[in-house]
């Protein structure tokens, strides 16, 4: 860890950022052994992290809300995959 280390976490918390959104962020940046680490940790988590990843570049998955809109109106849909 370093001092960068230290202020780009207390940048990051400036979001208040969930607990598990971290947990994916760093399952995301992480190399091969950090990864099994986290997994091994946040079984849960990291599980629902791999699925979203491999949906593509929304990360739906059945049952999730999305909210549209489109001209000023907002249209709430559940995703369903097909």
């Amino acid at each position: 860890m370093s001092y960068y280390d230290y202020l780009k976490s207390k940048e990051i918390l400036k979001t208040s950022p969930t607990f598990a959104s971290l947990v994916m962020a760093a399952a995301k940046s992480a190399r091969t052994i950090s990864f099994k680490k986290l997994k091994i940790a946040f079984p849960k988590i990291v599980g629902e992290f791999q699925k979203r990843n491999k949906k593509g570049a929304y990360g739906l998955l059945d049952g999730d809300e999305v909210t549209i809109e489109i001209g000023g109106e907002k249209f709430k849909k559940i995703f369903k995959n097909k």
